[in-house]
């Protein structure tokens, strides 16, 4: 959540009240025990919840450990910063797991999770973080508002998780498609066994005699409107691209500059720091170049160059780039060792299939991350809104 909200700074509705954080919790007493990690068992009876990202930690099978008070609470990660809604019976991690009884009196419990959450607390690494929780103050509307106000979260936050999940899902497939294929780089979408083994050829054959293998020769600077376009791929699962601006210098040879310049379609490798990450050009990028840590591969047209992106994807080329990969402060690949990298080379037309299914997947998973991007963003905006009464339910 990218949301900081210091309640007690701001102007709240009228009917709204202000309690501290140790105010607002129970006095009442209650029982939990505390499972250190190395005892945490891969399935049991009991949800271990700690302070880790993840909802359930482990198991443990001691009913004497059981949580015993009124559920729903907050377990609060006093190293992590990250707070949880647990509803469940459950038993608490050893290390830096606070749980947080809501005095119902005062609070609804998902209120008082959602508030929690908007408070944005500053990182001190890996020390301890309740001291500054405790400082804290939380908004108190009326109760049938909280009520309301965490309905409208929570229908927001399941249609997050929901789009989180198909997102995975279609990567997994994306994942289990790209092995099916390009296994050993040698099968068919049939996989017929009876079938003769697709020919190889080396990636420095793919590109037209004009157009070889080349390295930028830009270093990544400000953004400068009147700079040099430059291309890279970012880090990212799904390899997109980062297009910025350098200063045009002395330094930029021409003829270097020209043999480095894109065309919409050609394919994109980084080559040093996170390597083996792949992009196609889009046609709008035509023209501009590419910076150091990246190579250009164009398509000669006798291969289908989504094919090739794809290809170089799977992981017989991820394998390949990993194990050519070399240096001491930055790690890279050559355009050498890369040229020698080998691709499965099927008819014209199985390229093209192939291409084109692997093309709706991605299709699929631009529009899911684009939805929890959206959807990432409204739940941010509505809990400033919410959490500070600009908005009313």
């Amino acid at each position: 959540m990218d949301v900081a909200i210091r309640f007690d700074e701001i102007e709240l509705p009228e009917t709204w009240g202000r309690v501290r954080v140790p105010d607002a919790l129970s006095r009442a007493r209650f029982r939990v025990g505390k499972v250190p990690r190395q005892e945490y068992l891969p399935v049991g009876r009991y949800p271990v919840v700690d302070q880790g990202q993840s909802l359930i930690a482990g198991y443990c099978d001691d009913a004497a450990s059981l949580y015993d008070g009124r559920l729903p609470v907050v377990v609060f990660g006093d190293h992590t910063r990250v707070f949880k809604l647990i509803a469940f019976p459950f038993v608490s991690g050893a290390d830096g797991t606070k749980v947080l009884v809501p005095d119902r009196d005062l609070f609804d419990p998902e209120f008082m999770f959602y508030a929690l959450s908007a408070l944005g607390l500053p990182s001190r690494g890996y020390n301890r973080h309740f001291s500054l929780l405790r400082e804290k103050t939380l908004p108190r509307p009326p109760m049938e508002e909280q009520r309301a106000i965490a309905r409208v979260l929570r229908s927001v936050e399941k249609g997050r998780e929901t789009t989180q999940q198909v997102l995975a899902v279609s990567r997994d497939l994306k994942r289990s498609f790209l092995e099916r294929v390009f296994r050993d780089g040698l099968v068919s979408l049939a996989d017929d066994p009876d079938r003769e083994p697709w020919p190889t050829v080396s990636l420095a054959e793919v590109v037209p005699t004009d157009r070889p293998i080349c390295y930028g020769i830009l270093k990544p600077g400000p953004d400068i409107d009147d700079g040099v376009p430059y291309v890279k791929v970012r880090d990212y699962p799904d390899g997109a691209i980062h297009v910025g601006r350098v200063h045009r210098t002395s330094r930029l040879i021409a003829e270097q500059y020209r043999r480095s310049t894109l065309r919409g379609g050609d394919v994109l490798v980084s080559i040093r720091g996170t390597t083996g990450r792949v992009a196609v050009v889009p046609a709008e990028l035509d023209g501009a170049n590419i910076t150091q840590d990246t190579a250009r591969v164009t398509v000669d047209p006798r291969y289908n160059g989504d094919y090739v992106s794809y290809a170089l994807q799977a992981s017989p080329s991820q394998s390949y780039i990993r194990e050519w990969t070399r240096g001491a402060a930055v790690k890279g690949i050559n355009i050498r060792d890369l040229r020698r990298l080998r691709l499965p080379s099927p008819p014209a037309q199985v390229q093209s299939e192939i291409a084109a299914a692997l093309r709706t997947l991605d299709s699929k998973i631009s529009a899911e991350a684009a939805r929890a991007t959206a959807l990432d963003a409204l739940f941010n905006a509505l809990l400033r809104d919410l959490m500070t009464g600009q908005a009313r339910v």
